[in-house]
């Protein structure tokens, strides 16, 4: 199977630290990179149209959470006002209160939450 990614208008590549290719196209064939730049296109390849899309090939977010409970919402207008982590911790915020949070929700409150 073959897919091209065209159109974008920029393409990270990742040779000796990050290139940016603007306006170009990303062939894959079989899961694996077969090509990048300006491609011509072909009637059996999957098109998706990137335009105005930065694509960054390989890129994996590898950060991940399980279900919680509590919010950091607060915690977040603190850190933007520039109110360091340490002294949220103290304050009793962070990720301890998560833990806390979490630790006395119900097995039912956090499947609800999920």
């Amino acid at each position: 199977m073959s897919l091209l990614v065209h159109n974008a208008a920029q393409l990270l590549t990742m040779r000796r630290g990050i290139g940016v290719l603007e306006k170009s196209s990303l062939l894959i064939e079989d899961g694996v990179i077969k090509k990048i730049g300006q491609i011509e296109t072909s009637s059996r390849q999957h098109r998706i149209d990137a335009q105005g899309c930065v694509v960054c090939p390989g890129f994996v977010d590898s950060h991940t959470h399980l279900v919680f409970a509590g919010s950091r919402e607060d915690e977040f207008a603190l850190r933007l006002k520039g109110v360091r982590y340490e002294a949220i911790a103290k304050a009793g915020g962070g990720i301890a209160n998560t833990v806390r949070n979490t630790t006395k929700a119900s097995e039912e409150e956090l499947y609800e939450m999920g």
